[in-house]
Parts: structure tokens; sequence; C-alpha cells
């Protein structure tokens, strides 16, 4: 069976400046940057380039087991977020807890959090203080970025979202709890 056609979707961000690292953009009094609420959105076919089904030809390890996680699973055992995480990024501080208070009402959608560049403690740390250790959370180690490059990320933090139909998007910059479930609504059709 030949893997789903990806097209990329395109995510507006309203307010949010997408040129800048997000660990460096300014916070409002919340911990996130200030504008409009995220709006999510499918582009027009050609708009932006694909995300290849390559990006998911991977095999990481799930941080506390050990045990490769081959990606190819997560593109196939769609729809998914994944939520790639610095642990020393305020932004992904900020935000952890709000996809910790999100997760819990998730349930039509898988969830993963690719933590990068830092150790296993570092990211064990990171799942604790913001609640996100919920056995339906799937933990990746990306130690180098490895991941993140796959994707074409050079901010954190950062959410690929796949639908069910293998259609990729990427929220870069801090989401809020809200965020998230318009996030899981719009790649599970509810």
């Amino acid at each position: 069976m030949n893997p789903p056609t990806i097209q990329k979707i395109r995510v507006v961000l309203a307010g949010l400046a997408l040129g800048l690292t997000a660990c460096s953009a300014q916070l409002d009094e919340t911990g996130f940057t200030e504008g409009d609420p995220v709006d999510l959105v499918f582009a027009e076919e050609g708009d932006e380039a694909a995300v290849p089904a390559e990006a998911f030809d991977f095999v990481a390890e799930e941080l506390y087991t050990g045990e490769p996680i081959d990606g190819s699973e997560i593109l196939s055992n769609s729809p998914t977020l994944i939520n790639f995480v610095d642990p020393n990024c305020p932004i992904c501080v900020t935000e952890g807890p709000e996809l910790a208070e999100a997760a819990g009402e998730l349930t039509n959608v898988n969830i993963v959090v690719v933590h990068g560049f830092a150790q296993s403690a570092a990211y064990l740390s990171y799942v604790e203080r913001s609640e996100l250790h919920d056995e339906s959370i799937l933990h990746i180690v990306d130690n180098e970025g490895a991941l993140s490059r796959r994707f074409g990320l050079t901010v954190t933090p950062a959410t690929v979202l796949v639908d069910e139909d293998g259609n990729v998007t990427v929220a870069r910059g801090g989401l809020d709890a809200q965020d998230f479930r318009d996030a899981a609504e719009l790649i599970s059709g509810f």
C-alpha cells in the first residue's frame, strides 16, 4: 500500500512573528505572543512546499522505555498532533501545561511530544513540570534536533498537525489549550 499523498496545509497565525525564533518572541502577561487566536485553515494546493512523506521515515527512541518508535506508524495512525519542544525554551515551558490541559479532552487525536536540544533528565523534568505524563501521550527523544530538521522546523515550540488523510501542516510558536483543541478539531474532522 502506498503512503498517503501529503499536501501542505497552511496555518495562519494571526499576530505571530513567524520569521523569529519562537523563543525570542515578545510574550504577553499570559506567557504567549500577542495577537488574535490562531486561525487554522487549509492552504490552496501549491501554496507552499509539501512536507514529504519521507519526513516520517525515521526511528526514534521513546523517552521512558527507550523502545524504538517508527515514524511511519505515526503517519498511518492519524489524526495526530506532534508537538516539538525544547525544555529550555520559555515559550515551550509555558505551552506544556496548556497541551496537558487540552490533552484530556483530545481523545479523537494522537498526541506525540518530540523533546529536542537537551538530554533525557531535562525532558523528564519538563514532562513533570508540565504535567504531560499522561499515558496517552507518546514522548520521543530528539537530542540533536534531527526530527525537527526533517520537518523543516526552525523554531520551538512547533506543532505538526497530521489529519486522517495524511495531510500535514505546521503551527509555529506557542499554542494555548484552546488552540490545541481547535487544531484537533481541524485534523479530526469533528
